[in-house]
Parts: structure tokens; sequence; C-alpha cells
């Protein structure tokens, strides 16, 4: 049995710590063994790139440490921005660092978990989904799931989702919600999550992967919007 030990994110925790449990069940359900990492850092969402410039790669090796010495074999996250720091910080972080904060939380450096969004879980056990939707449905993974698995990838992993939950009225949207401006520029970030509500279109629901996009989206449209894990109400293993 796989042990995944899942890192929710502080938006997670502040905003919708509901799916936390949610979560658990979901994957339990799959023969997964799931855990919430203890001791888990934010991740900041790339902020403190501005003020340390190897900060997520510290960061990151950090929490990847962390789950590895609780016993995961994979850490994975229900926000989009999570799911981009922890990938960019880990693929940047020279094995000194990793070696050095591995000697003092006394754990073996190598190999570290596979860092995923909880959608990657999903697709990778999961043989069937069912979604408590209605109307058309914009599907919108975050920029974040763009960086993490580029673009091209990343839309195809959409749509694999879409089939595995059999739906067939959606559609997948791409663009920035605004959150990275949100506190510093909150005029410039409602023009830009305004922006992206005229991408949506006729959708009657916008299903996301980040937690960020969902609480910028709710301040600045009019769109309801919910997180994958909100929504899924049966999985089937493969």
């Amino acid at each position: 049995m796989k042990r995944v030990g899942y890192y929710p994110g502080c938006a997670v925790k502040s905003f919708t710590p509901h799916i936390v449990g949610r979560v658990e069940e979901l994957l339990g359900r799959l023969g997964l063994e799931v855990f919430e990492i203890r001791d888990w850092v934010c991740c900041t969402g790339g902020v403190a790139e501005e003020a340390k410039k190897d900060s997520i790669e510290r960061i990151s090796v950090l929490n990847a440490l962390l789950a590895k010495k609780q016993g995961a074999e994979i850490l994975a996250t229900s926000c989009s921005m999570c799911l981009s720091t922890l990938y960019r910080g880990l693929r940047r972080a020279p094995a000194s660092l990793v070696e050095s904060i591995a000697s003092k939380l006394s754990v073996e450096p190598s190999p570290l978990p596979r860092v995923v969004h909880i959608a990657d879980v999903l697709l990778e056990h999961a043989s069937r989904l069912e979604l408590d939707v209605s109307g058309r449905v914009a599907l919108y993974p975050g920029c974040g799931y763009l960086v993490a698995h580029g673009a091209r990838e990343a839309r195809k992993r959409i749509k694999r989702l879409a089939k595995l939950a059999g739906l067939k009225n959606y559609g997948i949207v791409v663009g920035c919600c605004g959150f990275t401006i949100y506190a510093a520029r909150p005029r410039e970030a409602s023009v830009v999550a305004k922006r992206l509500e005229e991408k949506m279109g006729d959708a009657d629901m916008v299903v996301t992967l980040c937690p960020l996009c969902k609480l910028t989206l709710a301040r600045f449209t009019g769109l309801k919007t919910v997180l994958l894990e909100e929504v899924v109400t049966s999985v089937s293993p493969r």
C-alpha cells in the first residue's frame, strides 16, 4: 500500500479545511494510506523568492524530507500554487542543500517523495469519478498546475480527468486569476479576474485545482467556483 503524505497548504487550511478529511477518505477508497504531514511549512506561494534567492529550494526540500521521514512515497497537495512552488524548488535545489537538511532531520537524502496534485493521484489510481456538478462546467487548473506539468501536458491531464468523470458539457480554461497581485495591487487583480471570467463564457460553475484561484474568483467575480475535492462524490479504484 502506497503511503501518501498530504500537504494541504495554507489556503486549504485557512479557507477550505473541510476538504482535508475528504481527501483522506477519497484516497483511502483507492487503496492508498494517506496522512497529513506533520510540521509542514508554508510554501509561501513563491513570494519568498523576492526576499531570498534560495528560499523556495530550502522550503521545498524541508517539506519533502519531512514527508519522507514520516514514511511518504508521494507528497500530494490540493493547491496548484503549492504544487508549482514545491516542484520548482525541488528541481532547482542542489544536492548539497538536500544533504544538509537531510542530515539535520536524520533522514536519507534520496529518493525524495514524488510531488503531485491530488488530481494526479486520482488520474493514476481511479478508474472512475463521480462529480456533483450541473450545467456547463469550466475546468480551471490554475497557473501553478501548468507550470508544474507544462501547458500541453496539463491540458491532457484535465481532459483525462473529465473523461474519468464522464463530463460532456465542459470546457478547459487557462489564464491567470490575478492572485499573485491580489495583495499589492487589488484593482489590477480585479481586472485580471474579470478578464478570466469573460473567458469562462456561459459556464454555470468553475471547478478549479487551486484554493487561491477559488478565493480570488470569489472576491472579484460572480462565478460559482469550487475545488475539485469539494465535488468528487465517489471514486472507483483501478
